[in-house]
């Protein structure tokens, strides 16, 4: 084939007729305005953020409004005229599920679900947009990223509910125990963690030969699961219970005999979060501690100390009487 044969089939291919024959040309290529995206959780303050969390849902659309597409007739006229956009395909990453999903995958409003992942990632969201071919332009691209968080630690805020025993004042005072409830913060508090399971898990444990009448006491694992909850600022919050029961004041005293004697506990809580489907599939991301807290008299009161190193403590209670 020529090379003037090449040219005229290369220009054939940028014209397109309409149903009544008339073939038009690109004039100007299209333009349109940048993906809207908003949270659909409202905490953190500020839903037009990027920085979101894993699970995290986020509204995108494109406003067709804003299209703009100018081709030409191939006619003596050469008349300017509008082409119109064909709906947006949307897609992100590289594989399907691999950093989430997009619902629906065409139109101009759509959800994107960012995948609950054990590392955090990189998501590129990319909406195609093509033109009804009046004139053949090429698609354009929108991508918005977001950088999707995962948790990473807990702050202690404060204390939620205190003296939830209900024991009733001595004398005589033979118990003691407490139960506070403390707000807890899953970390970063820059984004949205409301779609994730989190559990503790509680190793095994025994306070053998730590009370000073040498008592044993055996505690066995423990996996309490929860989620976080949102007040209208604050992401990712949770009540920690804080228990423990009650128990005789008598244990206070020394195997052998002698006035009673303060003691402090304090239990490491591994915190995880589910991601996969597998029962194996939890990722650890931090340690909280627990003080259970004993005073000579028997009152008694909890304390718990974040990640970060932020602390919160009920207040004092009991002993009670039996």
């Amino acid at each position: 084939m020529s090379r003037l044969l090449c040219l005229v089939s290369l220009y054939s291919l940028l014209l397109c007729s309409d149903v009544s024959g008339q073939t038009y040309e690109a004039h100007t290529p299209p333009t349109i305005d940048a993906i809207e995206h908003h949270t659909y959780e409202i905490a953190p303050e500020g839903t037009e953020r990027t920085n979101i969390g894993i699970g995290e849902r986020v509204f995108l659309s494109l406003d067709e409004s804003t299209w703009s597409d100018k081709d030409k007739k191939n006619d003596s006229t050469e008349t300017i005229v509008d082409d119109t956009p064909k709906a947006p395909d949307w897609s992100v990453g590289s594989g399907p599920g691999e950093f989430g999903k997009i619902s629906p995958t065409s139109g101009w409003d759509v959800v994107y679900t960012a995948a609950i992942k054990s590392t955090a990632y990189t998501a590129a969201v990319v909406a195609k947009i093509d033109d009804s071919s009046l004139g053949d332009d090429a698609p354009i691209f929108k991508t918005v990223n977001f950088a999707v968080k995962r948790p990473k630690g807990c702050k202690a805020i404060g204390v939620y509910a205190d003296n939830l025993l209900g024991g009733s004042d001595g004398p005589p005072n033979e118990r003691m125990g407490h139960f506070t409830q403390i707000t807890v913060q899953i970390l970063p508090n820059d984004v949205n963690f409301s779609k994730v399971k989190f559990r503790e898990n509680i190793p095994a444990h025994n306070l053998d030969g730590n009370w000073p009448d040498l008592s044993l006491e055996f505690k066995p694992l423990d996996q309490p699961e929860f989620n976080v909850n949102n007040d209208l600022f604050s992401p990712n919050l949770a009540v920690d219970n804080c228990l423990s029961p009650y128990r005789a004041i008598s244990k206070l005293i020394p195997d052998g005999g002698g006035a009673p004697q303060a003691v402090t506990f304090e239990i490491d809580v591994p915190l995880e979060f589910k991601a996969g489907d597998k029962a194996s599939d939890w990722t650890y991301f931090g340690t909280n501690t627990h003080h259970r807290i004993f005073n000579a008299d028997g009152s008694s009161n909890a304390k718990l100390t974040g990640t970060d190193g932020s602390s919160a403590t009920g207040a004092t209670q009991g002993p009670f009487k039996n």
